[in-house]
């Protein structure tokens, strides 16, 4: 858990040197998510599937656009990794339009739907699920990032170190 926070700390000290615009919204998304860390490695159903890949979590609450960037970003990012080193993980009532709209939505990825939302974290302010992605190291402490809307680069900036890591520890 220390790593981890490291690693959050210091990229947030890269961005504050890199985009002095962004330096106050950043470091208060990084705030604010922390508390929210405990709750998703307690309850998110960690399988074998998810060694060694990214997992990105969402569910029918988020909204269709911040879903949207952020499948574009990774499937750009699934290009350079491999499709093996991803997986997405959501959360949508079991129906027929559901079905077809992941199907459609997720054609290129590796995915799994399970109609349970209670092992994602609640926004205290929309009340609403939050979207993440999480990195499973095998025998390491998971690397967890929340995305936010527009603001690609970070998203890029945790794609690198999950990159970084697969390098290093992948065969």
């Amino acid at each position: 858990m220390i790593a981890f926070l490291l690693i959050l700390v210091l990229t947030g000290c890269y961005r504050t040197n890199k985009v002095e615009g962004s330096y106050i919204r950043y470091n208060d998304h990084l705030l604010e998510n922390l508390e929210y860390i405990p709750f998703v490695l307690s309850n998110m159903k960690r399988n074998n599937d998810m060694e060694k890949k990214l997992v990105y979590r969402y569910s029918d609450a988020i909204c269709e656009k911040c879903v949207s960037e952020d499948l574009e970003l990774l499937d750009s990012f699934q290009n350079v990794i491999g499709r093996n080193h991803v997986f997405i993980y959501t959360s949508f009532p079991e129906n027929r339009n559901n079905k077809l709209r992941l199907r459609s939505e997720l054609s290129g990825f590796t995915y799994k739907n399970d109609a349970d939302v209670s092992d994602m974290p609640i926004d205290k302010i929309t009340g609403t699920p939050k979207r993440y992605f999480v990195f499973y190291p095998t025998n390491h402490q998971p690397i967890i990032y929340f995305p936010l809307r527009g603001n690609k680069n970070l998203t890029f900036d945790y794609f690198n170190l999950v990159r970084s890591y697969l390098l290093e520890n992948c065969e």
